[in-house]
């Protein structure tokens, strides 16, 4: 099963984008509805709003145009939220 059938009003917004020199950050948010089981984990049926933001680095000079990706994001429930989870990935 693929992810839009697990949560299948998942809305994706893209807010602001940002760019100087060979940085460009961006901020979006995500909403859903985890109503079927996927990859393992259990529909829930509970609504989800994710906030974030994407700090990327280009570079043309190589394969990868992104050499560099850091993402911040805010989880928002009816019982806590959550700040600070970071994903970070360097080439």
């Amino acid at each position: 099963m693929d992810f839009r059938k697990a949560a299948p009003d998942l809305k994706v917004r893209v807010g602001d984008v940002l760019s100087e020199g060979n940085k460009v950050v961006s901020t979006w948010e995500i909403s859903d509805t985890f109503k079927h089981d996927y990859n393992g984990i259990k529909g829930t049926r509970k609504k989800s709003n994710l906030r974030g933001v994407d700090l990327f680095k280009i570079n043309t000079h190589e394969k990868s145009l992104i050499t560099r990706r850091l993402k911040v994001w805010m989880e928002k429930d009816d019982q806590r939220t959550i700040v600070g989870r970071v994903n970070r990935h360097d080439k």
